[in-house]
């Protein structure tokens, strides 16, 4: 059967619908979105939002004035942005549809009067019932749908655009399939030819769609079908976020369809690239089908690495963005709650570097690389984001169906790592020869995407940092539990016996947690107990730029008579990089600091010691009867109170151990022979550990021994001390 010829306007509908389930968009980001729409040459723009109760529960209630106000003004923004602005209601749920289409035509004039041209109804995920008196007036659903959405039509002036959605709108849902579907059949015959039919594809979400599919829905619908493209959706599952290119529709499709509308990301600063690539192609059919010299095609790749050159300026804007945040509605921490996170630390998933902390079973996971030097880091993470790092990001949060090649890559390198690493091919000799080196380029791969998400928590657009900043963390957090795992297979030794199921990388598929779960699928069942169910730490050297504000706030705690500038100098050194001064961090930020004063200013310059609680520098010296060492330096250090971190140094509990151990490596590389620690002779603080606990923890774990010094004692201090030879 040969498709009608529509007699509405020519126009190829190309835009967003903001149809997705979960917190609606602002208006300010609504404006925001006309705009990046106008610089696209994107036209349309659907009003769907299906958690606005006046969309869709309450759908009879009228707008308070203070509501229509707000809906004028957004009219009239989408006009000026020479967008199509599309109010779409969703009476569905429980109309009935022999009685309420007064209360309909009445809500949709309402809308009208302030202005608005172009209108649908939708009647998607519903059940197909009729009720009541229903029954008596209608032969199906089908039939009630059409009736009632012609009558809207009608009365509102036969408007040129004017859309409905089905019930049945894709491929899975006909019953029984597309060409036998009766529901579409009544679609097809009893709705007014003028009016255009939404469909999504051959399922809700469509990894491709082609031109045969669309041929078979346009003939039992008699018309072109307007694509609902959920291909960047992520209300169904919002632990992963999409930011690959629109792909998997041919540019054959443009000549049969009466547009595209994508129907995004809930996070609107997310969606630059489904806008992009989506613009890209709607241009490249135009070209191909009008015989334009710019045709050649359309590559899904090549314009999102275009997407990304144009995205990029967007990350230098400051505040938060050119929109703000009308409602009060923190997208930072919604995102946070989505990937299982406490709403308090949406910010606090932003921070630096992570590592695994295990049992005692796992006690040596670090690899020393995340305990370089950063002072090299710290410029670099001035630095504006690249578009080499942005496309990364995007290859990480790729596509429903895919990963991108970076991801896919990591994958791969992962699993033939952790084969490589068994204890059985390291007993035998068979590790590959060139794991180590395999292993050390992954985790040089990790360590920039941890300078990525450095970069992204200082970005000037919070706002856009802040939605990516909770997955970016994320997928982090995964990728350095694996590399911890790496990290205590490296001499061989078998933890417990594995399970050697099938833990190959497999394709990107439709489901819960995307690339995240899929790495931690890799891991093997026991290593997955033990390293995810742990918290992860890391130890790195202080940073002046990105640690201050939270080692002003530890001190304050911790050494209430500590001048924070004072602390950070003797942290990150005052400019000879004579100080090895450590921080320990978790996802919550850093939870502990630990320093090393070289011995000369032991010796030498007891002031610059008279940051300590109680003794002077001077009190800090060797007993007369003890041998003759050179000048020892002095370990300081402090835990966050409060039993936020149960930070101790016992053999359960090894992240302050790890911290503490990081100082005395830097102390010997430089040469010092002596170290020597001062602890309370009795506990200070509530929430600080006991003094005679931590001295046993230092003498048991670090080979600290006590030291007489009647002295510190007078002062009421303990001495503890360690050769370093």
């Amino acid at each position: 059967m040969a498709l009608a010829t529509p007699t509405v306007s020519n126009t190829f509908l190309c835009g967003v619908i903001e149809g997705f389930y979960g917190r609606p968009w602002s208006g300010s980001e609504r404006r925001c979105l006309f705009q990046r729409m106008q610089a696209m040459q994107l036209n349309a723009y659907m009003y769907a939002p299906k958690d606005d109760s006046k969309h869709r529960c309450d759908w009879r209630l009228l707008y308070t004035a203070k509501e229509t106000e707000k809906l004028r003004s957004l009219i009239q923004a989408a006009e000026a942005a020479g967008v199509t602005f599309i109010y779409a209601l969703s009476p569905g749920l429980d109309m009935m549809y022999s009685r309420q289409v007064p209360l309909l035509l009445r809500k949709l004039g309402q809308v009208r009067d302030l202005g608005c041209r172009a209108f649908a109804l939708l009647f998607d995920d519903i059940e197909p019932r009729l009720r009541g008196p229903d029954r008596s007036s209608f032969k199906s659903p089908a039939e009630a749908q059409c009736a009632v959405t012609n009558a809207a039509f009608e009365h509102l002036g036969r408007p040129a655009t004017f859309l409905f959605c089905p019930t049945e709108y894709c491929g899975s849902r006909a019953r029984p399939c597309v060409s036998e579907s009766s529901y579409l059949a009544t679609v097809g015959a009893k709705l007014a030819p003028e009016i255009q039919v939404m469909w999504t594809g051959p399922r809700v979400v469509s990894k491709t769609i082609t031109a045969e599919s669309i041929k078979e829905v346009g003939e039992a619908l008699k018309r072109k079908p307007v694509i609902w493209d959920n291909l960047h959706a992520n209300d169904y599952d919002m632990s992963r976020l999409f930011l690959g290119p629109f792909s998997g529709r041919g540019l054959d499709l443009a000549p049969l369809l009466g547009g595209i509308l994508t129907n995004p990301n809930c996070q609107f600063e997310a969606n630059f690239v489904a806008m992009s690539t989506l613009a890209q192609w709607h241009r490249a059919a135009l070209d191909s089908s009008g015989g334009g010299s710019g045709g050649g095609g359309f590559s899904p790749e090549a314009a999102l690495e275009q997407a990304v050159l144009d995205w990029l300026p967007s990350f230098a804007v400051g505040g938060g963005g050119s929109h703000g945040t009308e409602d009060g509605c923190d997208s930072a921490k919604q995102n946070a709650r989505c990937l299982g996170e406490k709403p308090a630390a949406a910010e606090a998933t932003e921070q630096a570097e992570v590592s695994s902390d295990s049992d005692a079973d796992s006690a040596d996971l670090y690899s020393d690389s995340r305990s370089s030097d950063s002072s090299s880091d710290e410029a670099v993470c001035r630095s504006p984001l690249t578009a080499d790092e942005l496309l990364r990001v995007c290859h990480l949060f790729y596509l429903p169906y895919r990963h991108g090649d970076w991801a896919v890559r990591l994958l791969d390198e992962f699993h033939w790592l952790r084969v490589g690493s068994t204890a059985a091919a390291a007993a035998s000799g068979d590790r590959p020869a060139d794991w180590a080196d395999r292993a050390a380029s992954f985790d040089r791969e990790l360590a920039s995407l941890r300078l990525v998400r450095r970069k992204l928590n200082m970005l000037a657009n919070r706002r856009l940092a802040l939605e990516l900043l909770p997955y970016v963390g994320n997928v982090c957090h995964v990728l350095d539990t694996l590399n911890a795992y790496l990290s205590s297979r490296k001499s061989g030794e078998s933890r417990r016996s594995e399970q050697q199921a099938s833990l190959s990388p497999s394709s990107a598929s439709l489901c819960r947690g995307g690339l995240a779960a899929e790495l931690q699928r890799l891991l093997p069942p026991d290593a997955s107990r033990s390293l995810l169910l742990h918290r992860v730490f890391a130890v790195r050297r202080c940073s002046s730029d990105i640690d201050r504000g939270a080692l002003a706030e530890l001190a304050c705690c911790t050494e209430p008579r500590t001048p924070a500038d004072r602390l950070l100098e003797l942290l990150c050194g005052s400019g000879s990089g004579e100080s090895a001064g450590f921080v320990l961090e978790d996802a919550f930020g850093v939870c502990a600091f630990a320093c090393v004063l070289p011995c000369s200013k032991v010796g030498e310059t007891p002031e610059t010691l008279d940051f300590l609680p109680e003794p002077p520098a001077a009190a800090v010296r060797l007993p007369p009867a003890a041998p003759p060492p050179p000048p020892p330096a002095l370990l300081h250090f402090a835990v966050s109170p409060g039993g936020r971190c149960d930070l101790s140094l016992d053999s359960k509990s090894r992240p302050l151990r790890r911290l503490l151990a990081r100082c005395l490596d830097a102390l010997q590389d430089a040469g010092g022979v002596w170290l020597h620690c001062l602890l309370p002779a009795e506990q200070k603080q509530p929430g600080q550990q006991d003094a005679d606990c931590l001295a046993s923890d230092l003498c048991d774990c670090l080979g600290f021994q006590r030291r007489d010094c009647p002295e510190a004692a007078r002062r009421g201090w303990q001495l503890l001390g360690r050769s370093l030879r």
